[in-house]
Formats: structure tokens, sequence, C-alpha cells
């Protein structure tokens, strides 16, 4: 059967996918310290980030992030709605 471009995961090493998850849980990516936290050198991990399996599998885990961050603005915004003292100003300041 072959694989969907759509799940490469299978292929991709976990040493990766470990780099990854520090990439996505950073503010401003640092390639350094993805390297260093999944055992790899910096070259190296630019080398798996050069292949077109792990950009789809870096953008996947990017997509799947943002849309849990996504759904969890509108259970942020009953919580405002329903505890906060001034609940329009803040749903104001979140569109």
């Amino acid at each position: 059967m072959a694989e969907s471009k759509h799940q490469p995961s299978r292929s991709i090493y976990p040493s990766i996918k470990t780099a990854v998850a520090i990439l996505l849980s950073q503010s401003r990516y640092d390639l350094q310290q993805a390297a260093i936290g999944a055992g790899l050198t910096t070259e190296k991990l630019r080398e798996y980030l050069a292949r077109p399996a792990v950009r789809t599998y870096l953008r996947n885990e990017r997509r799947t992030q943002l849309e849990a961050l996504c759904a969890s603005n509108a259970n942020a915004l009953a919580r405002v709605r329903d505890e906060g003292e001034n609940a329009m100003a803040v749903v104001n300041a979140v569109r």
C-alpha cells in the first residue's frame, strides 16, 4: 500500500519527531537547541529538514497545533464570559 503524502510520519525517525516537537514548542525556532534536545547535530537536523517528508511532517504537526489552539479559543471565551469582570473588553481584545 502506498504511503499517503499527508501521513509521512512512518518514515520519520523518532529523533526527528523529537526535534520537531521542540521546534514547535519554541516561540522562535532555534535549530541548535532542537538538535541538542533530540541528540542530533545542527547540520544533521538541517539535512533532515530539507527532506520533503520531514517538511510535510513539520507542517502537519504545526497545523495540528494551530487547530488545537483555535479549538480552545471557544472554551477560553466562555470562561471569560462566565467569570470575567469586564467580559466584553476581553472578548473584543481576543477578536
